[in-house]
């Protein structure tokens, strides 16, 4: 799969530029605006601001439904009470499983109601870069707004759902030792505070984490043919901060409500890059990162990539990799707190072949086709925690169609098929959450959809007026 982003600084853009979404079925209203100049060739600004009402999808619109069950709300009872066996009416798979709407939350509604935000500036004086940002977000996990205690007794209580907000602040400098060799320096800082409402919590539970990361790289052109890059990265994370403006530092760490100790993590990483020209229609491109944590040994990813162009209209990319990644840090503090020192990682094995093509100026034509092996980290049952649970295969295809009848028209849409392929559960694991196939039911990803379609349009009916529309189908 591949993800096309286009990022601007002060260089890349220049003016004002506003622009307005909404959104139907999946309710939301946004609106953004950045500005961008430069005051002199070495030096310019850039500013952006964005932000959203996110009321988020209806129950009876919802790509994705829940059951609050067993003892779910009971049509025609009391206000705020529960169906339970022991009332009368009660009937067994009727009344266990229906949920008045208005006592249940939107699909991907924006938490507490807040709205969804983004503040960003960009100033750049030469070689030196430097950016702050400031966002806030989060959205409701689970629908349900009402769930029983232990016993079937009724009581109300708040939709699991979690928000943060975020400030970050980063700087970055080019030196240029030759005409050949550079060396890129950054170091950023973030501080991100978390607020939820963990399952059985009749309150929000509210805390802090900083971040520090400093980063060295070095770029080499070797020769016309031979580029490398390669360097170093060092991380540094404190958890169970106190948050700003709350009094509430609960968490429940060790399974239990008990506040969030202050602790903290380190990751030092080694970083390495090369791209070999091979000839004027093929070039390959090599990767490797080793990483070392406080809570994990040592974790490998590489990846190896080959672009063939053997015309002008065509590309070809095959793409071999392995990626790692930790648990969550508050998982892996639990299993040191508990005598595992050393946190179980997860690995995707990846292979996809792409292929693009310009057929002429006016459309643009794309198919890949992939495959993952995963050795699962998630919670069990059996665990009674989190930790390598399964190994997960998977395949999928993809196409797009880029269509563009004229400068101010464009088209777009791209299908996506995904498939379980196969389910191996690791000793001692009788259960996971990311699928049923293990048991014989299904082979079929949970709450995934199978199938996802998505189609655009823009028209730019005015040199500065551009109207989009767009839709995403899950189905299948």
């Amino acid at each position: 799969m591949v993800i096309n982003l286009i990022i601007d600084d002060p260089k890349t853009f220049q003016g004002t530029e506003a622009s307005f979404r909404s959104g139907i079925m999946e309710e939301y209203y946004s609106a953004e605006l950045k500005w961008g100049r430069m005051f002199s060739e070495d030096e310019g600004l850039l500013v952006y601001a964005g932000g959203s009402l996110y009321p988020g999808a209806e129950p009876s619109k919802s790509p994705l439904r829940y059951l609050c069950g067993p003892g779910a709300y009971k049509e025609g009872g009391p206000s705020g009470w529960w169906g339970t066996p022991n009332q009368p009416g009660y009937q067994l798979g009727v009344d266990e499983y229906y949920h008045n709407p208005d006592f249940m939350k939107n699909y991907n509604e924006a938490y507490r109601g807040r709205p969804r935000m983004k503040l960003h500036a960009h100033y750049t004086l030469g070689d030196l870069n430097v950016w702050a940002r400031f966002t806030q977000g989060g959205e409701y996990v689970d629908q349900c707004e009402f769930r029983p205690l232990e016993g079937g007794w009724p009581q109300r209580d708040i939709a699991y759902g979690v928000g943060y907000a975020q400030g970050t602040l980063t700087a970055e400098y080019k030196q240029d030792i030759s005409d050949a060799f550079s060396v890129l320096y950054r170091f950023s800082y973030d501080l991100t505070q978390f607020e939820s409402t963990p399952w059985g919590f009749s309150r929000e539970a509210a805390y802090r984490e900083d971040e520090y990361n400093g980063r060295i790289m070095a770029n080499w052109n070797l020769n016309e043919n031979h580029k490398a890059a390669f360097g170093g990265e060092w991380s540094h994370e404190e958890f169970g901060l106190d948050p700003i403006g709350e009094d509430q530092t609960l968490n429940y760490i060790m399974g239990n409500r008990r506040e969030m100790p202050r602790w903290g993590t380190d990751m030092r990483s080694l970083i390495g890059e090369y791209q070999w020209t091979v000839n004027t229609w093929l070039t390959a491109f090599f990767s490797a990162r080793m990483d070392d944590h406080t809570f994990v040994k040592q974790m490998f990813s590489t990846r190896g990539t080959l672009v063939l162009t053997p015309s002008s209209e065509d590309t070809i990319k095959l793409m071999l990799g392995r990626a790692s990644r930790t648990d969550v840090a508050e998982n892996m503090k639990r299993s040191d707190m508990a005598g595992k020192h050393n946190s179980d990682y997860e690995t995707l094995d990846a292979f996809e072949i792409r292929y693009e093509r310009q057929h002429n100026r006016n459309l643009w034509l794309a198919a890949g086709y992939f495959i993952h092996d995963q050795d699962l980290v998630s919670y069990s049952s059996s665990l009674g925690g989190t930790g390598l649970v399964a190994n997960l295969k998977s395949y999928g295809a993809e196409g797009e169609i880029l269509y563009k009848p004229s400068d101010r028209l464009e088209f777009s849409t791209s299908q996506t098929y995904t498939q379980l392929d196969d389910v191996s559960l690791f000793k001692g694991i009788s259960s996971i959450e990311e699928t049923a196939a293990y048991s014989g039911r299904g082979n079929n990803f949970a709450n995934w959809a199978n199938h996802e379609t998505k189609l655009r349009l823009t028209w730019r009916f005015e040199d500065k007026w551009l109207l989009s529309s767009s839709a995403i189908v899950y189905w299948g």
